[in-house]
Protein backbone atom coordinates (compact mmCIF):
# COMPACT_ATOMS: atom_id res chain seq x y z
CA UNK A 1 0.00 0.00 0.00
CA UNK A 2 2.94 2.35 0.58
CA UNK A 3 4.11 1.55 -2.95
CA UNK A 4 0.74 2.46 -4.44
CA UNK A 5 0.40 5.65 -2.41
CA UNK A 6 -2.67 4.43 -0.50
CA UNK A 7 -0.86 4.88 2.82
CA UNK A 8 2.15 6.93 3.81
CA UNK A 9 3.83 4.67 6.33
CA UNK A 10 3.69 0.91 6.83
CA UNK A 11 5.19 -1.98 8.71
CA UNK A 12 6.26 -5.27 7.20
CA UNK A 13 9.08 -7.75 7.45
CA UNK A 14 12.28 -6.39 5.94
CA UNK A 15 12.56 -9.32 3.51
CA UNK A 16 9.16 -8.53 2.00
CA UNK A 17 10.04 -4.86 1.65
CA UNK A 18 13.29 -5.80 -0.07
CA UNK A 19 11.32 -8.01 -2.47
CA UNK A 20 8.95 -5.14 -3.21
CA UNK A 21 11.84 -2.77 -3.92
CA UNK A 22 13.46 -5.40 -6.17
CA UNK A 23 10.15 -5.56 -8.03
CA UNK A 24 10.20 -1.82 -8.67
CA UNK A 25 8.34 -0.36 -5.67
CA UNK A 26 9.53 3.10 -4.63
CA UNK A 27 10.01 2.33 -0.92
CA UNK A 28 12.77 2.31 1.62
CA UNK A 29 13.29 0.66 4.99
CA UNK A 30 13.78 3.24 7.73
CA UNK A 31 13.86 0.86 10.68
CA UNK A 32 14.04 -2.88 10.94
CA UNK A 33 13.69 -5.15 13.90
CA UNK A 34 12.62 -8.70 14.45
CA UNK A 35 14.14 -9.62 17.78
CA UNK A 36 12.63 -12.67 19.38
CA UNK A 37 11.93 -12.46 23.09
CA UNK A 38 10.29 -15.11 25.30
CA UNK A 39 7.34 -12.78 25.98
CA UNK A 40 7.18 -11.51 22.37
CA UNK A 41 8.29 -14.21 19.94
CA UNK A 42 9.00 -13.29 16.34
CA UNK A 43 7.46 -16.56 15.13
CA UNK A 44 5.30 -19.15 16.84
CA UNK A 45 5.32 -22.87 16.21
CA UNK A 46 2.55 -25.07 17.52
CA UNK A 47 1.40 -28.67 17.22
CA UNK A 48 -1.49 -30.72 18.57
CA UNK A 49 -0.67 -32.63 21.76
CA UNK A 50 -1.91 -35.83 20.11
CA UNK A 51 0.09 -35.31 16.89
CA UNK A 52 2.87 -37.74 17.69
CA UNK A 53 5.36 -35.03 16.69
CA UNK A 54 8.07 -34.97 19.33
CA UNK A 55 11.20 -34.41 17.21
CA UNK A 56 11.96 -32.57 13.96
CA UNK A 57 12.30 -35.84 12.03
CA UNK A 58 8.67 -36.58 12.94
CA UNK A 59 7.67 -33.79 10.51
CA UNK A 60 8.62 -35.90 7.46
CA UNK A 61 5.41 -36.76 5.61
CA UNK A 62 3.40 -34.23 7.64
CA UNK A 63 1.81 -30.95 6.52
CA UNK A 64 3.09 -27.59 7.72
CA UNK A 65 0.89 -24.53 7.31
CA UNK A 66 2.28 -21.03 7.16
CA UNK A 67 0.92 -17.65 6.25
CA UNK A 68 2.84 -17.37 3.01
CA UNK A 69 5.97 -18.27 1.15
CA UNK A 70 9.03 -16.24 0.27
CA UNK A 71 9.37 -14.48 3.61
CA UNK A 72 11.22 -15.11 6.84
CA UNK A 73 8.90 -17.84 8.18
CA UNK A 74 9.63 -20.08 5.21
CA UNK A 75 13.34 -19.28 5.14
CA UNK A 76 13.95 -19.69 8.88
CA UNK A 77 11.89 -22.87 9.18
CA UNK A 78 13.42 -24.64 6.18
CA UNK A 79 16.94 -23.54 7.12
CA UNK A 80 16.46 -24.88 10.66
CA UNK A 81 15.13 -28.19 9.33
CA UNK A 82 18.07 -28.61 6.94
CA UNK A 83 20.57 -27.78 9.70
CA UNK A 84 19.03 -30.56 11.80
CA UNK A 85 18.98 -33.26 9.13
CA UNK A 86 15.40 -32.91 7.87
CA UNK A 87 14.80 -32.48 4.12
CA UNK A 88 12.07 -29.81 3.68
CA UNK A 89 11.03 -31.40 0.37
CA UNK A 90 9.76 -34.40 2.35
CA UNK A 91 7.18 -32.18 4.06
CA UNK A 92 3.94 -30.88 2.55
CA UNK A 93 3.70 -27.08 2.76
CA UNK A 94 0.45 -25.12 2.52
CA UNK A 95 -0.30 -21.42 2.83
CA UNK A 96 -3.26 -20.06 4.75
CA UNK A 97 -4.05 -16.84 6.61
CA UNK A 98 -2.57 -16.53 10.11
CA UNK A 99 -6.06 -16.39 11.58
CA UNK A 100 -6.84 -19.86 10.23
CA UNK A 101 -3.66 -21.72 11.19
CA UNK A 102 -4.59 -22.63 14.75
CA UNK A 103 -8.20 -23.35 13.74
CA UNK A 104 -7.05 -25.74 10.99
CA UNK A 105 -4.77 -27.49 13.46
CA UNK A 106 -7.56 -27.82 16.02
CA UNK A 107 -9.90 -29.24 13.38
CA UNK A 108 -7.23 -31.56 11.94
CA UNK A 109 -7.70 -29.88 8.55
CA UNK A 110 -5.25 -30.67 5.73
Amino acid sequence: MVGTGDIDFGTRMASLTISAVAGGADEKIISAGNETLPQAPHMKYFVRKDSGIKHLKDLVGKTIGMNGFGACAEYVTKKYLREHGVDPSKIKWIAMPNEQLEQALDQKTN
